[in-house]
């Protein structure tokens, strides 16, 4: 029997470590395994390289013409004899299998929440690596949804950028070079922060973060003030972890407050890396027991702020709390772990 596994790769609450965390399940959890990707061609032939059974995409994911659904219906009623269980990765995923009637068991992990798009009542499992997530998830009502026990992953890299090629890239000769994750990071929020350490005297160049929600606005203010020069837009041809190995130090904004934003899996992903790392405690990752307090320590930005411009004099100490902590993150988010949890957490019905 089949399991059929769907994602959006252009989705904002889609980070490469859901991809990943995609890829391990295939690796490691027997039987068939195919993926339709809600995208285009592109994405399809992208993730064809990655080596995973892509049968085919489903475009117009943002579903304008009210038709989503029931094209996903068609493609599982050709397919009904040989399919087990549907699997959605990301909450565009869960949302687009939430509005289809179907009697096979529907699994989805879901990291961040797209405020705007709404799931439909549906019976399915839902995983999240949360409670915050989960929390959501939960005040919005959905009374069929089963959510489980959180549950945490990173699939690792083998292969990364040399560092110092990477920075060549990025145009960065002696400044300090920081990179933010968050694609919904705060662009008042950057703007503060730069002005506060070219107040210092801080020489940085920001990176900033990969399918950037708020660029345009950011760009402008930031011209307005002639800072533009001060950050680097994330380049196309590199992968985040390449971008995150190349810098100093890594910062995870604050949300605005209209966004209402609790992934956790990309700032787990700087912490398994063992790059120094600054988050606050406002952070969704606060909540995860064991490690979170120890990822997001800061009170507030002011705190990150001083934390940067003492970089420098402190770099030793901050890479040796980095790698201290990466060593206690590997341990509970390791590949052997998700994927073992992961059997756990399934229903009966999806069981092979």
């Amino acid at each position: 029997m089949t399991a059929l596994h769907f994602i959006a790769p252009s989705s904002p609450s889609t980070s490469p470590e859901i991809i990943g965390l995609l890829r391990l399940i295939c690796q490691h959890i027997g039987g068939g395994h195919e993926i339709v990707i809600l995208g285009s061609e592109d994405e399809t032939k992208q993730f064809r390289a990655y080596g995973l059974n892509v049968v085919g995409n489903i475009s117009g994911i943002e579903n304008q013409s009210r038709t989503l659904a029931s094209r996903i219906s068609a493609l599982l009623e050709s397919n009904a004899k040989h399919l087990h269980v549907l699997y959605g990765w990301g909450y565009r995923s869960a949302a687009a299998l939430s509005c289809v009637e179907t009697t096979k068991t529907k699994i989805c992990y879901i990291d961040d929440i797209e405020q705007e798009i709404e799931l439909v009542a549906s019976k399915m499992t839902v995983m999240t690596p949360s409670v915050e997530t989960a929390s959501l998830l939960q005040t919005r009502s959905i009374a069929s949804l089963e959510l489980s026990e959180p549950l945490i992953g990173i699939r690792p890299f083998s292969l990364i950028l040399d560092r110092t090629l990477a920075r060549n890239q990025l145009g960065v000769t002696h400044e300090l070079l920081v990179s933010c994750v968050g694609k919904f990071a705060s662009p008042q929020g950057i703007v503060e922060m730069l002005m506060r350490l070219e107040c210092a005297g801080k020489a940085v160049k920001l990176v900033l973060p990969e399918q950037y929600q708020f660029q345009s606005e950011l760009m402008s203010q930031l011209s307005q003030m002639e800072m533009r020069n001060e950050v680097v837009m994330f380049p196309s041809h590199f992968r985040q972890v390449d971008v995150l190995h190349a810098s100093d130090a890594v910062w995870v904004p604050e949300t605005p407050e209209y966004v209402e934003s609790h992934g956790v899996l990309e700032a787990l992903r700087v912490a398994w890396e063992g790059i120094p790392l600054a988050v606050t405690k406002n952070n969704a990752i606060h909540a995860i027991p064991t490690i979170g307090k120890r990822v997001a320590w800061a009170s507030d930005e002011i705190e990150i702020t001083a934390w940067l411009v003492a970089f420098d004099k402190q770099r030793d100490e901050a890479i040796q709390t980095a790698l201290e902590l990466a060593h206690r993150i590997r341990a509970v988010t390791s590949p052997t772990r998700f994927v073992d949890g992961f059997l756990m957490r399934l229903p009966s019905s999806a069981r092979f």
